[in-house]
């Protein structure tokens, strides 16, 4: 289980999140609506322990996120950009992210990889936005995370491929309890 309690974060003078409070139950979709700037990915971030909150709590499993490196193993984030992953393959990012992530599953990855059929050996870069975003729904569900969060998960998706997406959340979220927060500005 995510609990916030009294979350708050400034950059600079701008307060993006002011006293959130929300709790996001274990194995359930959650999602995380509004326009942009509304602090979805900020949320996110914070969560994830990317960012560090000037005030509040962020709990995962009962256990405090930041500098927690235990509780970054139960989280996998994939943000709205991918440009840090553009000088990898997909076989480069597995192997990356395996050394991060002790449950990885290379039976797991095969599979989707066979689902999706993307080019193994080609640079990130020279793929579209959705194969980009195909690629790392594939590294993120492979390493098994207790909590998926998704920013902008279906961005740049054809219809088909929504579809194939979805089910492969789905399928996680059945197999093993998978908690995933998706965050979307499209309803």
């Amino acid at each position: 289980m995510i609990e916030i309690k009294g979350l708050t974060k400034k950059f600079d003078d701008f307060i993006a999140l002011d006293n959130i409070d929300m709790a996001i139950p274990k194995g359930t979709a959650f999602g995380l609506l509004g326009s942009n700037g509304a602090g979805k990915s900020t949320v996110l971030r914070l969560i994830s322990g990317i960012y560090k909150q000037e005030s509040g709590e962020i709990l995962v499993d009962g256990e405090k996120v930041f500098d927690n490196v235990k509780v970054k193993e139960k989280v996998f984030f994939i943000n709205d950009e991918t440009i840090q992953f553009s000088q990898f393959t997909i076989k480069e990012l597995k192997d990356f992210y395996k050394g991060f992530y002790p449950n990885f599953s290379e039976e797991i990855y095969k599979n989707l990889s066979e689902k999706i059929k993307l080019p193994e050996n080609k640079k990130i870069s020279e793929f579209s936005k959705g194969m980009k975003r195909q690629a790392i729904v594939i590294i993120g569900l492979s390493c098994q995370t207790d909590y998926l969060l998704l920013d902008e998960a279906f961005d740049g998706l054809d219809p088909t491929m929504r579809i194939i997406v979805k089910h492969m959340l789905i399928d996680a979220m059945l197999d093993r309890n998978l908690t995933a927060i998706i965050s979307s500005h499209n309803l």
